[in-house]
């Protein structure tokens, strides 16, 4: 019962300071490729990793009307 209480203790803290995110794996490696950062429920940040180096090669940023601010 205490490892639970520990679990659930670390697992809710570490989400009260996180920003909502999606992942995606396109390639399907088992690495993420493409992170999908939400602000009110819609895309703010795209981030991808093109070359599948598990580094961000491209990165967009969105208005919340949807429109790229950044790219």
């Amino acid at each position: 019962m205490k490892i639970l209480l520990t679990f659930l203790f670390i697992f809710l803290i570490s989400e009260a300071g996180a920003v909502p995110s999606l992942t995606s794996d396109a390639n399907e490696d088992g690495a993420a490729d493409q992170w999908y950062e939400l602000t009110d429920g819609r895309v703010a940040t795209l981030k991808v990793d093109r070359d599948y180096d598990s580094r961000v090669d491209y990165l967009v940023k969105y208005s919340r009307m949807g429109k790229v601010i950044y790219e």
